[in-house]
């Protein structure tokens, strides 16, 4: 009795565990495809995917970037085609829980392998079709994280009708680097939506 009793606790342990990681899969028939943390009356929203318009993987996936935890998506610079080209960018698409926002953070938590680059935070404006430079900064040896906040007019980076918020990590070489091929280590980027 005593064995069948302690292989069944083993039995429920282990369907727990498996019930926890299923329920951080976004499945688009129970959720809508979007992995939402609520706090207070912020909503959290995580990447749905990810495009490595220049530049190449190294490591990592989309799931590195939900969390503040170390696990990172490294990527390095790539060839460009023109001159002023960055060789490293980094689009990344998320849903919107709501239409018209009264606020929108977007935070990136990064680093990178080398010192002479710069990260630029770019959000799609779909008024206007284009990208707009909301920060630019220097990113370090250790992950620092960048917030921005939008407070005016925060519904024209989201788009009407899909919800789809895009964001473009850009970084450039300005100065000396010690290593080729330089790389950036994407710890987090969210966003948090007020609505």
């Amino acid at each position: 009795m005593e064995r069948s009793f302690g292989t069944f606790l083993y039995f429920l342990g282990m369907l727990s565990v498996n019930f926890a990681v299923v329920n951080l899969v976004p499945l688009p028939v129970v959720d809508g495809g979007l992995l939402v943390v609520h706090q207070d009356d912020d909503l959290r929203v995580m990447p749905d995917s990810y495009t490595l318009v220049r530049g190449f993987l190294v490591g990592g996936g989309l799931s590195n970037l939900f969390f503040s935890d170390d696990m990172r998506l490294e990527v390095r610079a790539g060839i460009t085609l023109f001159l002023g080209e960055s060789p490293l960018q980094v689009v990344i698409i998320a849903t919107s829980p709501v239409d018209v926002p009264s606020e929108l953070r977007f935070r990136v938590e990064s680093n990178a392998n080398t010192p002479g680059l710069t990260q630029t935070i770019e959000l799609f404006n779909y008024d206007s079709s284009l990208y707009e430079e909301v920060d630019l900064s220097v990113p370090g040896a250790m992950d620092s994280g960048v917030q921005v906040v939008i407070t005016t007019n925060p519904q024209r980076f989201v788009q009407a009708g899909s919800r789809e918020m895009r964001a473009r990590l850009v970084y450039e070489q300005v100065g000396l680097v010690l290593l080729w091929p330089w790389m950036a280590r994407i710890d987090q980027t969210v966003w948090t939506i007020l609505d």
